[in-house]
C-alpha cells in the first residue's frame, strides 16, 4: 500500500504511473514472480521512487491514577492553578528511513534460468544507487506486502424468467372477433342493436389489443372485460332476433329464381313420359327450357285442338326404338313444331344488374348537406363535423383540458389544433412539440382499431383532420347503407 500511495504521489504520467502499478499487482497476485520483481526494481529505481514509510502514532499517555484516601480522613485541600493551554510543539521531522520494497539477496538461493541471470547482472550496478540501508534489509521481510489470496468469480446470476407468451390471449381474441363478426357482419351493427353494448364491446376489443400489442400491462383485467362485453353482446343479440330483428346479411336473389321453374316443369313430365318409353327420364334434369315447354302441352287433353293427333305417332314410332337403347328415344320431340299454337308464359329472367345499383346522379350528396360547407367539399359538412366533435369528445387524448379538466375539449382542444395539420406519418413518429409515448400510443391503436374493423388506411402525406374525416363519412354512408 505505501508503495503504491509512492507511485500515486509521484510526478510521472497517467501512462507511466499506470505500468507501475500494473506490475504491483501483477507481483503481489502472481505469486512473487521473480522477473516481475525485478523489472518493479527497475522502473522504480529509474523513476527514483522509494515507499512511502507510515509514520507510527505516538501513543496517548495514560492519566496518573487518583491518590486514594483512606476511611474517615479529612478532605484534600483544593489546589488552584492556571488550566494548562496546549501549545503546538515544533518537533522536527524525523528523516525517513529508506527502505526497499522487495529485497534483493532473496533471488540468490533460487535458481534461475540464464535469462534471469542476465537481468541480475545489469541491476548489479544499479543497487548502489538505492540508499545505504540496502545492505540490512534482515527485518525487511516481515514488511513485504502480502500475497492477495485468489479471486474466486462471482456465482453467475440466474437468468431471468422469460416472459410469458400472450399467444392465448390473441387467440381468445380472434375467436371472439370472428364469433361476432358472424352474427351481426360488421362490428358497427351492434351500435343500432344496443348502442351502450356495442360501444362497450368495441372500446374493450381496443382496450384488448392496445394492452396485447403494447406492452403496457394490465392485460388480464382488459381480457376479463372483453369477456364481459361479449357475453352482453350474445345476450343482446339473442334478443334482438326474438323480437324479430334482422341482421344485414348478403342474400343472392339469383338462386330462387330458378326454383319454382325446375319444380313446375317435372311435374307434368313424370307421369307421362314413363307411359311412353323410360328414355324420357333423362331429359328431366336438362335445364333447357325448350324441352320443358314441348312437353307442356300434352296436359291439356280435353281440347279438340289436335292433342289426339300426336298421341298415336309417338306411341307407334317409339315401340321399335325402345327395344334398342334408351337414348334412342330422344328424337321424339320432333313432332314439337305441331303443338306450337298452344302458348306458355315464360317466366321472366331475373338480371343481374339489379342486385348491384349502379350509381347515378341521385345518389349524390344532397346540396343542402353540401351547402353547410364552405368550400363545397363532401367531407368539410356540417354532418361530419358534429361526427368529428363527438369522437374526440369520447376520446380520452381530447375529451378535456385545462387544470381541472374545465378548458377546450373537442375540436377546440389544444393539441388537436397542434396536430390536425401535421401529416400522419410525421405524427406517428412523434415529431411535433410536447410529444409523448401515451400520444404517440394512443392515435395508434385508433388507427389500427379502424383499419382491422373499417379496412381505412392513411394516404401518404394526408393531414391527420383531413383522415379523421373520411373515417366518420365511411361510417355514416354504411349506417344510411344499411336497411
Amino acid at each position: 500500500m505505501s508503495l503504491l500511495a509512492s507511485i500515486r504521489g509521484s510526478q510521472l504520467s497517467a501512462t507511466a504511473k499506470n505500468e507501475l502499478r500494473d506490475l504491483v499487482f501483477l507481483y503481489t497476485n502472481g505469486g512473487g514472480d521473480n522477473s516481475v520483481r525485478l523489472a518493479l526494481e527497475q522502473k522504480l529505481a529509474t523513476h527514483q521512487i522509494t515507499p512511502i514509510v507510515p509514520v507510527a502514532k505516538p501513543a496517548p499517555e495514560a492519566p496518573a491514577p487518583a491518590p486514594t484516601l483512606s476511611f474517615g480522613s479529612s478532605r484534600p485541600a483544593p489546589v488552584f492553578k492556571q488550566k494548562p493551554v496546549s501549545a503546538p510543539v515544533a518537533t522536527a521531522p524525523k528523516t525517513p528511513e529508506p527502505v526497499v520494497a522487495v529485497p534483493t539477496p532473496a533471488p540468490a538461493p533460487i535458481p534461475v534460468s540464464p535469462t534471469e541471470v542476465k537481468v541480475t547482472v545489469q541491476s548489479a550496478p544499479i543497487a548502489p544507487a538505492t540508499p545505504a540501508p540496502v545492505s540490512a534489509p534482515a527485518p525487511q521481510p516481515a514488511t513485504e506486502v502480502p500475497k492477495a489470496a485468489p479471486v474466486m468469480p462471482a456465482a453467475p446470476a440466474p437468468a431471468a424468467a422469460a416472459p410469458v407468451e400472450n399467444v392465448e390471449y390473441l387467440n381468445r381474441i380472434r375467436e371472439i372477433k370472428s364469433a361476432v363478426n358472424s352474427k351481426v357482419g360488421n362490428p358497427v351493427n351492434l351500435v343500432d342493436i344496443n348502442n351502450e353494448v356495442g360501444r362497450e364491446y368495441m372500446n374493450a376489443l381496443l382496450d384488448a389489443m392496445k394492452r396485447l400489442s403494447g406492452g403496457v400491462g394490465g392485460i388480464v383485467p382488459a381480457m376479463d372485460r372483453l369477456e364481459t362485453a361479449f357475453k352482453a353482446v350474445e345476450v343482446a343479440v339473442a334478443e334482438h332476433d326474438r323480437s324479430g330483428g334482422t341482421m344485414p346479411a348478403p342474400i343472392s336473389v339469383t338462386t330462387p329464381a330458378p326454383q319454382p321453374v325446375v319444380e313446375v316443369a317435372p311435374a307434368p313430365v313424370v307421369p307421362e313420359v314413363p307411359k311412353v318409353a323410360p328414355a324420357p327420364k333423362p331429359v328431366a334434369p336438362t335445364p333447357q327450357p325448350a324441352t320443358e315447354f314441348v312437353v307442356r302441352p300434352v296436359v291439356p287433353k280435353p281440347e279438340p285442338v289436335a292433342p289426339p293427333t300426336p298421341k298415336p305417332q309417338p306411341v307407334a314410332e317409339p315401340a321399335p326404338e325402345k327395344i334398342v337403347s334408351g337414348f334412342d328415344a330422344m328424337p321424339t320431340p320432333e313432332p314439337a313444331p305441331k303443338v306450337v299454337p298452344v302458348s306458355v308464359p315464360v317466366p321472366p329472367i331475373h338480371s343481374v344488374a339489379t342486385d348491384t345499383k349502379i350509381m347515378t346522379p341521385a345518389d349524390l350528396p344532397a346540396p343542402e348537406s353540401v351547402a353547410t360547407s364552405v368550400t363545397g367539399d363532401p367531407l368539410m359538412t356540417r354532418e361530419i363535423d358534429d361526427g368529428l366533435q363527438q369522437l374526440l369528445s369520447d376520446w380520452t387524448l381530447f375529451k378535456k383540458s385545462g387544470l381541472f379538466g374545465t378548458g377546450p375539449h373537442g375540436r377546440e382542444h389544444p393539441l388537436f389544433k397542434k396536430i390536425a395539420g401535421l401529416p400522419i406519418p410525421l405524427l406517428l413518429a412523434g415529431r411535433f412539440e410536447g410529444s409523448t409515448q401515451e400520444i404517440k400510443q394512443s392515435i395508434t391503436d385508433y388507427m389500427n382499431g379502424w383499419r382491422y374493423e373499417q379496412g381505412i388506411i392513411y394516404e401518404q402525406g394526408e393531414p391527420f383532420e383531413h383522415y379523421l374525416r373520411r373515417v366518420i363519412k365511411q361510417i355514416l354512408d354504411l349506417q344510411k347503407k344499411r336497411p
